[in-house]
């Protein structure tokens, strides 16, 4: 069960950084109050563009949103067993063993 929330902040901002706030909700897909509380009360570190923590994790955005994107689509049976053969094939190439994931990939869930 989730805490009460009893105690308020209040904290001004200009029009401009009010909107900024309200659109980066939207596109995280969350009420101001919830975006504002996880941007608050989970540090992310500042990331140098040009380190290999944010190579990966853009890498790793551009990956997610692809794979969100993908989920729409309907695939057919031979779609999602070349799909999963790819996603080990990457993954071997990664050195990682898909027998160390916690649930082995199911496409056709």
């Amino acid at each position: 069960m989730s805490e009460a929330k009893t105690k308020l902040i209040t904290i001004k901002f200009s029009q401009t950084e009010y909107q900024n706030l309200l659109q980066k909700a939207s596109l995280s897909n969350l009420p101001l109050a919830t975006y504002a509380r996880e941007r608050v009360l989970f540090d992310t570190p500042k990331l140098e563009q040009q380190s290999f923590e944010f190579k990966m994790l853009e890498g790793i955005s551009y990956c997610v949103g692809m794979l969100s994107a993908v989920s729409e689509l309907k695939l057919s049976d031979e779609e999602l067993d070349w799909a999963q053969e790819e996603i080990f094939r990457i993954m071997k190439i990664n050195g990682i063993n898909q027998d160390l994931l916690p649930a082995k990939t199911n496409l056709k869930s």
